[in-house]
Order: structure tokens, then sequence, then C-alpha cells
């Protein structure tokens, strides 16, 4: 979350998964920092030729092989993350798994990856009143965070954000408000880089579907589309399948018209706010492409 907008807490990643099983851990370092064990999501292969995935809201269109891959955390999950060995984190105040239980399931084509959150929330807070002016971290809203660069660099390397070679942030909340966020590609951003008041995602070059269903507790659906290659003007490198990138996932929980409540991380130390604390977030493992895959 930018600085000159966010207070002390500025970000947000939410994320979800399908399944309960353990998440995989890979081991991660840097020439100055001793190697650690951090949460591990795969992005398995889906030929989108045969098997259309419509970024529209609807889980229908994923199939079982990737949501085989799914993973999943929430406050007290017994994965709360530590210096050793980074993992889930409540920053601020959440009241347990009724507050933020996140299920993601990434999977890629080898153009673009696809991302299905599901979201348990037992209060939905938006702010239809401010039509998208407020910064949209305060309600309810997902952000994931990429490291394409593999940087994995301690407060951004003191870097400015918007400069971190390799660093994008997209960030949304339940009522399409992504003000102060890195949004999509094509939304009218400030000189930071951040989208501006009353931008929404364009729904064209970075896709967005999202469902509230029920009346507490509430299930959010975030689906969305990322290029897998570099984006003229933007940090994004591009990403190939087979290899593993810095990722991290945090949803933003507000409760009872308190903006904001708290925030969870899926990778960060069990305390500290990783959104620019690269050498703290998970690994995206992007599954090699098969020998039937389509040619461009």
């Amino acid at each position: 979350m930018p600085a000159a907008i966010v207070s002390p807490h500025a970000r947000f990643a939410g994320l979800f998964v399908l399944l309960a099983a353990c998440p995989q851990v890979s081991i991660v370092g840097t020439a100055s920092a001793k190697p650690v064990a951090v949460p591990e999501i795969l992005a398995s292969y889906t030929d989108t030729h045969a098997s259309p995935i419509v970024v529209d809201g609807v889980t229908t269109d994923w199939t079982e092989q990737a949501l085989a891959h799914s993973i999943e955390f929430f406050p007290g999950d017994g994965r709360g993350g530590a210096p050793e060995s980074p993992g889930t984190t409540v920053v601020w105040k959440m009241d347990g798994k009724e507050d933020g239980h996140v299920r993601v399931t990434l999977t890629h084509d080898g153009d673009s990856i696809y991302l299905l959150a599901v979201i348990r929330d037992d209060h939905l807070e938006q702010r239809p009143a401010d039509k998208n002016t407020n910064p949209a971290f305060l309600e309810d809203g997902l952000h994931v965070y990429f490291d394409s660069a593999n940087a994995r660099v301690d407060k951004a390397g003191d870097t400015p954000l918007r400069d971190q070679p390799g660093f994008e942030q997209f960030g949304v909340s339940t009522d399409y408000s992504c003000t102060g966020e890195g949004c999509d590609f094509t939304t009218d951003t400030g000189p930071e880089g951040w989208a501006r008041p009353g931008a929404q995602p364009d729904q064209k070059h970075w896709l967005v579907g999202i469902g509230i269903r029920g009346s507490g507790p509430y299930t959010y659906v975030f689906e969305e589309r990322f290029p897998m290659r570099e984006v003229p003007g933007h940090n994004l490198k591009t990403m190939l399948p087979g290899r593993s990138y810095g990722f991290n996932l945090e949803f933003v929980d507000s409760d009872r018209g308190n903006y904001l409540e708290g925030y969870l991380f899926w990778s960060s130390d069990g305390n500290s706010d990783a959104f620019i604390d690269l050498d703290l977030y998970g690994r995206l493992k992007l599954e090699a492409l098969p020998p039937s895959h389509p040619k461009s």
C-alpha cells in the first residue's frame, strides 16, 4: 500500500486455497541471508484452449487438477509465521478463523497466471457512499504480490517500492475500489504509480470477477488474471514455466465499521507487515509446460 495514502499498515494480499492439506515448503535465501523455509504454492498447467477459464467470479470452469493444488490459511491454522519459517501472520487484530478463512488456487497456460480466491468472513464491510474514493484497504479486500525478479530484499532494499525491479502489487476491495492500489496495468494512476481516487479495475487487461453471497458469514470470490510477460512501463518481469518466483497474499479485514481492523498474510514472520519485505514472501512455482502445449 502506498505510504502516501495508507498508514503504518498499508498492504493487502489476502488469498484463498481449496484444500486443507499442508502447503509445500520451499527453502530460499540470499547471498547475505541464511536460507529459510517459506510456504509454496503451485500454479499447475491448464490448457485454456481445451478448458477455457472465464474470469467472472464463478468457480465451475476450474479443473479438478488445478483445484487439487489449492492452499488455505487463516488465523490459528497451525502454520504461524516465525523469523526462521515465514507463514500465516496476523497484523493488528483478527478474531479467528471466522474473520478470514482464505483459499487460493493458481494455474497458468504459459501466457497468463489465473487466480481463484474464496474467502469466508463473518462481516461484510463496504463503503459504497465513498464511490471508490477511499483507500481500498479501508474495507474488506484482497492483495496479491509478485517478486518476479526474485530480489528477496528486506524493505525493498530501501528502493521506492514502485521502482523495485520485479515488484508488482494488485489489490481490490469487495466493491471494486482500488484507490491507492497497484490495481491493473491500464487504470489511471498518480505520480507514485497507485490508482487514483475513484479508480476501478478495467476488467479487460487485468480481469476481476467478485461474487458475494450469503448473509453472514459471507463468501467472497476473487478471480483474476495476470500476465507472465513483461509489461512496458511496469516492474513485472517475464516469468517462465518450470521456475519459481517470490509471491505473497493478503486479506484485509474490516469489521462493524472499524476500517481497518486487521490483515492476514500468507507468508510473513509472525509479526511484520510483509508488504515491502520481499524477503518474507513465499514461493510461486510454475509447472513446466507439457509436450502437448499448443504452440503459439
